[in-house]
C-alpha cells in the first residue's frame, strides 16, 4: 500500500523551531515527531534561508507554494527541449541515445537533461492524434504490435496452415515444378495476405512535418544548441547570412557559431507560410524574424528536402529586412 505524504501541522513547525533554537539534531526533532529525518533536513532547507527557522513564516511559505500552478513538464510539447527530442526521433535515435546526447549536450543543467524513461511516457502518454502517432512510429520496435495486432495476427495463423497444407497436397501431384518454386509462390501468396497496405502521407501531413521541423530548427536556437543546429543542414546547404552565400554544411555550421556562443538569442523565428511539391520531395517555408524584444526585424525563406521518410534538411536558407512600422492612414 503507498505511503500518503502529510505536510507538516502549524504545530510541528513550532516544535521545529523550538528544538532547532536549543540546537537540538535533525534527527532527534524527527524522532520527536514521528516524522523521517528527511521530512525535517527539506523543510529546514526550503525555509531557513536566513539561517533561522521561523514556524509563521515557514507556514506561510507553505501556503504559497500550494497556491502556485501545476510545475510545467520538461517535455512539454510547446517546449524547446520536447522539438530537440522529436527531431532526434526522427532520425531514427533511441530514447536511451537522445538522454545521453542532451546529458552531453547540457551536462550542468538538470533541466534540459531526462531519462528516456520520461521520453518514452511523453510518447505514450501524449493524447490520441496525429503527433502520438508520428512518435511512435520513429521508435525502432514500433512495429512489434500490441495486443489486439498480436492477437489479429495469430487468428491468421490457421488460414495460413491451411494455404501450406493444401500447397502441399498439390505438391504431391505437381511432378513437372519444382518444389522451390512451388515453395516461392506459396510464400509470396502468404504475404501478400498479410501485408498491409502503406499509405504514404499527403501534401498536408508533408505542410505539417516541414511546419514541426522549422519550429524544431528555431528551437535550437532559443536553446542554445549549435549542435543541435547542425543536424538541421544538408550537406550542400546555401546559406545567405553574409556578404556572399556561404556553401556547405560545415561553413554555415562555422558562421552561425558565434550567434549561438552569446548566454541570450540575439532573434528567433518562427514559420507562418508552408508549401510543398505535389512529389513531396522539396519545401518551402517562410516567416518572421524577431529580435530579443519581441520586434520584428524581418522574414526568411528556407528550401527543405526531404532526404528520408519524415527526415527533412535545409538546403538554401534566405533573409530579408523589413519595416515594422505603422500603415499610413488613407
Amino acid at each position: 500500500m503507498a505511503k500518503i505524504y502529510e505536510h507538516l501541522a502549524t504545530q510541528e513547525r513550532a516544535v521545529v523551531m523550538t528544538m532547532r533554537a536549543d540546537l537540538c539534531s535533525i534527527r532527534s526533532i524527527a524522532k520527536r515527531l514521528c516524522r523521517l529525518a528527511s521530512t525535517i533536513s527539506r523543510e529546514l532547507k526550503r525555509t531557513s534561508g536566513s539561517g533561522v527557522y521561523d514556524a509563521n513564516a515557514a507556514h506561510a511559505q507553505c501556503h504559497a507554494r500550494r497556491l502556485l500552478p501545476p510545475r510545467r513538464p520538461k517535455l512539454h510539447v510547446d517546449g524547446a527541449l520536447f522539438q530537440v527530442v522529436r527531431h532526434h526521433l526522427k532520425l531514427l535515435w533511441s530514447p536511451q541515445q537522445i538522454a545521453l546526447k542532451l546529458k552531453v549536450l547540457w551536462p550542468d543543467n538538470s533541466e534540459k537533461s531526462v531519462s528516456h524513461e520520461t521520453i518514452y511516457n511523453a510518447i505514450y502518454l501524449h493524447p490520441r492524434g496525429e503527433l502520438k502517432r508520428e512518435l511512435i512510429a520513429c521508435l525502432r520496435h514500433h512495429n512489434l504490435g500490441t495486443g489486439a495486432t498480436l492477437a489479429m495476427h495469430a487468428r491468421k495463423l490457421p488460414v495460413v496452415r491451411r494455404i501450406i497444407s493444401g500447397s502441399v497436397n498439390q505438391l504431391n501431384g505437381a511432378r513437372t515444378m519444382g518444389i522451390r518454386t512451388w515453395l516461392a509462390c506459396i510464400s509470396l501468396a502468404t504475404l501478400t495476405a498479410c501485408a498491409t497496405a502503406v499509405h504514404a502521407p499527403d501534401n498536408a501531413a508533408l505542410k505539417r512535418q516541414v511546419a514541426d521541423t522549422e519550429r524544431a530548427f528555431a528551437a535550437t536556437m532559443k536553446a542554445r544548441d549549435h549542435a543541435a543546429f547542425t543536424t538541421f543542414l544538408s550537406d550542400e546547404a546555401v546559406f545567405y547570412s553574409g556578404p556572399t552565400p556561404l556553401h556547405g554544411k560545415q561553413l554555415v555550421a562555422a558562421f552561425w557559431k558565434k550567434l549561438y556562443d552569446k548566454p541570450e538569442a540575439p532573434f528567433s523565428w518562427e514559420p507562418d507560410e508552408v508549401e510543398v511539391l505535389a512529389s513531396g520531395t522539396l519545401a518551402m517555408s517562410s516567416g518572421p524574424v524577431y529580435n530579443r524584444d519581441g520586434k520584428l526585424i524581418s522574414r526568411f525563406s528556407s528550401i527543405w528536402r526531404q532526404e528520408a521518410p519524415g527526415v527533412w534538411k535545409i538546403v538554401f536558407d534566405h533573409g530579408w529586412e523589413v519595416c515594422d512600422c505603422a500603415k499610413p492612414a488613407p
